[in-house]
């Protein structure tokens, strides 16, 4: 579908944010998202007559992000290989995106046996979580646009024996959320740091033996259209599943159960320990004596007590063997090695473009979300927010756009053109919009069409409409569009 505009029926052009810049579109319309009326007129109209404000719900963002780095930082014999007595540094960079200010923050630092810290800075504590030593700080208060940084060194007692692989794991929590750091050198989302004991690089695989081997699934018995999409007083239930590939004499099996997930104890095994700190809950169980390709259980629900702080709950469980720590894949998604999501409604809030936008100029975060692609399979997938024509745009990547439509220059038959700069129409990649309003599920516009329809209300001011865009391989992640009246 090709569309010329002219400038006669060119009504509003359009400041996209947070991830547009200016482009040459080309004049090739990519897709078309039909604004339908409600049962109370033209849209807009109700907030205009009334002369107040409707407040939209809106995709809120993370409140902030975390980055976290692990690199060798004594090396003894100059081989670039972490060998027993070298040490490490762990560094956590923690961006705030959040208007009002975040207090209460602790950042807990989960890593290897094999790792043991030394000349702790100030104000870094050691816990006690048996095969899994942890270090706990308490963070400052950060308002938008703030950044703290803190970290360790840590000394490698290992031997020969020692995993090929050792991890550092850092979690950002306060009583309302919890959010794990990422390794950004990796294509992994919300990933822990790696250090390779006997390779150069390229050990971070190792922590992730893929779905057939360690897996965590959640299922939600929610009201919404979607098995990943729960709001409060709704049920999650989670299975852990790990299979050795070879004689284990013990395993355990640990969980994180982040607020606002409160675990339901009924649900719990005899077997199963529970370990609060915090805003956190950890679960462990342990198996002695498995044998290869007998898998091992964790299985227990957890129900929504609160409203969501943060727009999606993601982590990784781990299984602690004789041979290493690995972490689970969630099987229902295709990237490889991302933690397990449970997704949340919008929520009525003043002023998100603002956090939006600091996302955009100040660096970026991963959500998930749920799409439903032309064959009708539901599908969770992590899309990128942050600045456009930051590193190189990867083949499968998903981008994440909030558009900003001023709703009161709506009028009757209004339709809302995309339009993805420097892709030819025939090479165009894929546009989902959402599918139903007030969620984080998005369908395919098919055959290049699509309507938003059931928004309930009337606005004034504007609407924040979140977009995820596929561009091809190759091509600058940028999102332009225009507003049209419907004789175009």
């Amino acid at each position: 579908m090709t569309r010329t505009l002219g400038l006669g029926s060119l009504l509003v052009a359009l400041a996209f944010l947070p991830f547009s810049s200016p482009a040459n579109t080309g004049g090739s319309a990519s897709a078309t998202l039909y604004i339908q009326e409600g049962p109370e007129g033209p849209v807009g109209a109700a907030g205009a007559l009334e002369g107040g404000r409707t407040t939209p719900l809106v995709p809120v963002p993370p409140p902030l992000a975390v980055l976290q780095t692990a690199e060798l930082f004594h090396d003894a014999d100059g081989d670039g290989l972490l060998d027993p007595g070298d040490m490490i540094s762990y560094t956590a960079e923690i961006t705030g995106f959040a208007l009002n200010s975040l207090q209460d923050l602790y950042l807990i630092v989960l890593f290897s046996p094999e790792l043991v810290p030394e000349a702790l800075p100030e104000g870094w504590k050691r816990l006690d979580l048996g095969r899994i030593p942890a270090l706990a700080i308490h963070l400052p208060s950060l308002r938008i646009g703030d950044r703290a940084r803190v970290g360790f060194a840590a000394r490698f007692v290992g031997d020969e024996g020692s995993p090929p692989t050792l991890f550092i794991e850092g979690i950002v929590y306060s009583p309302g959320f919890a959010l794990a750091a990422d390794d950004p050198a990796t294509e992994i989302f919300l990933d822990p740091a790696a250090v390779a004991t006997r390779e150069v690089a390229g050990g971070v695989g190792s922590l992730f033996p893929g779905v057939p081997v360690f897996s965590k699934k959640a299922t939600v018995a929610s009201s919404f259209p979607s098995l990943r999409v729960g709001s409060v007083g709704d049920t999650v239930e989670f299975e852990v599943v790990y299979i050795p590939t070879s004689l284990e004499r013990e395993v355990e099996l640990w969980d994180l159960v982040p607020a606002p997930l409160q675990v339901i104890v009924d649900s719990l095994e005899p077997k199963v320990e529970l370990i609060e700190l915090g805003g956190l809950t950890f679960l462990r169980t342990r198996f002695r004596d498995v044998f290869p390709g007998v898998p091992v259980r964790l299985e227990y629900a957890a129900v929504i007590g609160d409203p969501a702080s943060v727009p999606f709950v993601a982590t990784h469980a781990m299984a602690v063997t004789e041979t290493g720590v690995y972490f689970s894949d969630d099987p229902d998604s295709p990237e490889g090695g991302d933690p397990t999501a449970v997704l949340f409604p919008w929520r009525k809030v003043e002023e998100p473009i603002t956090s939006w936008d600091v996302i955009s100029r100040n660096g970026g975060c991963s959500i998930p979300v749920m799409l439903y692609p032309q064959n009708g399979k539901e599908t969770l997938r992590w899309t990128l927010c942050g600045p456009a024509g930051v590193g190189e745009f990867r083949p499968g990547t998903l981008r994440f756009w909030i558009l900003q439509v001023p709703m009161r220059q709506l009028p009757k038959g209004t339709s809302f053109d995309f339009l993805l700069s420097y892709i030819p129409q025939w090479n165009r990649g894929e546009i989902y919009t959402p599918a139903v309003y007030g969620a984080p599920i998005f369908s395919t516009l098919a055959g290049g069409m699509g309507s938003l329809g059931e928004l309930g209300e009337g606005f004034c001011g504007e609407l924040y409409l979140p977009v995820v865009a596929e561009p091809p391989a190759g091509i600058p992640p940028y999102l332009a569009g225009v507003i049209t009246d419907e004789d175009i």
